[in-house]
């Protein structure tokens, strides 16, 4: 049986040293807000908590086209635009981005399995691109990015090096581990959410 976690690209080459010092420099001063999303989205889950900075904020719809309001950022934010811009080359089609944010979690803060667009028949154009914006990234630290086949079994695990990219398609089942006690630091992402057109 073919399994939707098969639909997972990790780069590992994306960035030059200057540009992922730059990107790391902007994301790491970036604050983080403790966020309960079923506060402001609308059948949002029950235990959706997390820290979280909102580049661009999305709407219920999850259709309309954030991409002005990210080139409209303040000119110390570029580099998260620049990455944005040379991500489309990598996604083999024109894509509407719904969605911009940074998430942070610490030691505690525990990843819950699920999809990104809650509409199944939606989810084959879905697409997410996480970015690990950590400057090191230590084994014993956990902080993976899982995701599950149509068993509910883990069909991939991704480290959250720094400067990798996992593009997930087609919005498989996936979740973001908790970092283990021995990291110090929080586990930051950049992530973007589209639909490819």
């Amino acid at each position: 049986m073919h399994s939707r976690a098969n639909s997972i690209d990790v780069i590992d080459d994306f960035f030059s040293a200057e540009q992922l010092g730059e990107l790391l420099d902007v994301v790491q001063w970036l604050p983080a807000y403790y966020v309960n999303r079923q506060d402001h989205v609308k059948d949002a889950p029950k235990y959706d908590i997390h820290w979280t900075y909102p580049l661009v904020e999305r709407d219920a719809s999850l259709m309309t086209d954030r991409e002005p309001e990210l080139r409209a950022l303040d000119e110390t934010l570029r580099p998260v635009i620049d990455v944005w811009d040379r991500l489309q080359e990598r996604l083999g089609a024109p894509a509407m981005l719904y969605e911009c944010m940074m998430t942070a979690n610490p030691y505690g803060m525990e990843g819950r399995p699920h999809y990104d667009c809650p509409d199944p028949n939606k989810r084959s154009n879905h697409i997410t691109v996480l970015v690990y914006c950590n400057r090191e990234w230590d084994l014993a630290w956990g902080g993976e990015t899982v995701m599950f086949d149509q068993e509910g079994e883990i069909a991939r695990a991704v480290l959250p090096k720094p400067g990798r990219i996992s593009i997930l398609r087609g919005d498989p089942y996936h979740a973001a581990r908790g970092v283990s006690r021995y990291c110090l630091v929080d586990r930051r992402v950049l992530t973007y959410k589209a639909w490819l057109r």
